[in-house]
């Protein structure tokens, strides 16, 4: 159900002026989506872990103190995420 939630919100995202930006540090092999323009410092006031990803991966959803999701990063991006997704994003940093 929680999946579900996620896909809705960044189809939602894609749907309307606010863009999702998608970073990746292929180093580390993490990814961040971000589904609002802008995450200010602190805003980000609880990390929801998500279960059934896969082994070799986490999923933590990022949340405002209204509950509203920011974004998500996802550790173990390349077995997580699919390699458009990880080819569009930006390097992070």
């Amino acid at each position: 159900m929680l999946i579900l939630s996620v896909a809705r919100a960044v189809a939602a995202a894609r749907s309307t002026s606010v863009r999702s930006t998608r970073q990746y540090d292929r180093e580390n092999d993490t990814a961040y989506v971000s589904l609002v323009a802008h995450i200010a410092d602190g805003a980000a006031v609880r990390q929801i872990p998500v279960a059934g990803v896969g082994a070799d991966a986490e999923v933590f959803l990022d949340v405002d103190a209204s509950g509203r999701l920011l974004g998500l990063e996802v550790i173990g991006a390349g077995t997580a995420l699919p390699a458009e997704v990880l080819e569009q994003a930006r390097p992070a940093g």
